[in-house]
């Protein structure tokens, strides 16, 4: 292979939509896929995972405190326009925007010498079927390989308070290089939103912005919540 699939899980007491019993079974069966892995877990619950270490997992403790924008919680205000307030608060902000951050670290680690590397959302067998295979995510791209829904050119709305589907935000990828490009720019855009805007936003958010700036750092591909996010990728 020369990939290496990256995902992670906090367990953010707070996030109420959903509970770890309900990401528990999603998360098994992305351990369980027969490919090369990089999985940051929160140091509380390793040992729910520990198992599913083996000679194409690592399994690497972590927790809330590691996220760069953790440092931040108390001076920034978030206001978003959601149906869901218990879950899209600073915490989950910080840990979405944390995506690229933890890419980056699976690229210094590089437990399995690859070329390219793989975001792939903890949960993301919630909107796949249960049979899709994940090797399908094994391929090289020397850009950043992302998912998009909505045309860049579509101007935003209220683009730090409402949620824009730019980009799906569930799987991305592409080679070293302009990953950590990619994570650079993300987190440049985040400082700036809590350092002089005092707020926060969905990381998707935030792809728009760097996308407005760096649009050739992206290799698009048209793709949904769905299936269609890994056999298209």
């Amino acid at each position: 292979m020369q990939s290496t699939l990256v995902s992670a899980y906090i367990n953010l007491k707070d996030k109420r939509d959903k509970q770890f019993d309900t990401y528990k079974p999603w998360i098994t069966r992305f351990l369980q896929n027969n490919v090369q892995k990089i999985f940051f877990v929160d140091e509380s619950l390793f040992h729910e995972f520990e198992a599913y270490q083996n000679e194409k997992t690592l399994i690497v403790k972590t927790n809330y405190s590691e996220l760069f924008l953790a440092p931040f919680k108390n001076c920034v205000e978030c206001h978003p326009i959601t149906s869901n307030p218990n879950k899209d608060n600073f915490d989950f902000f910080a840990l979405m925007c944390n995506k690229t951050e933890y890419v980056r670290r699976a690229i210094e680690i590089n437990h399995f010498g690859t070329t390219n590397f793989v975001w792939v959302d903890a949960g993301v067998y919630h909107i796949l079927s249960p049979d899709t295979n994940l090797s399908a995510l094994d391929k090289t791209y020397e850009k950043v390989r992302i998912a998009g829904i909505w045309d860049l050119s579509t101007p935003p709305n209220q683009i730090l308070r409402n949620i824009h589907w730019y980009f799906c935000g569930t799987i991305f990828g592409g080679d070293a290089k302009h990953l950590i490009e990619f994570a650079d720019r993300q987190k440049e855009e985040c400082l700036k939103l809590v350092q002089e805007e005092g707020t926060l936003t969905w990381e998707v958010n935030v792809w728009y912005l760097v996308a407005l700036k760096s649009r050739q750092l992206f290799d698009i591909y048209i793709a949904d919540h769905n299936t269609s996010i890994v056999t298209k990728y």
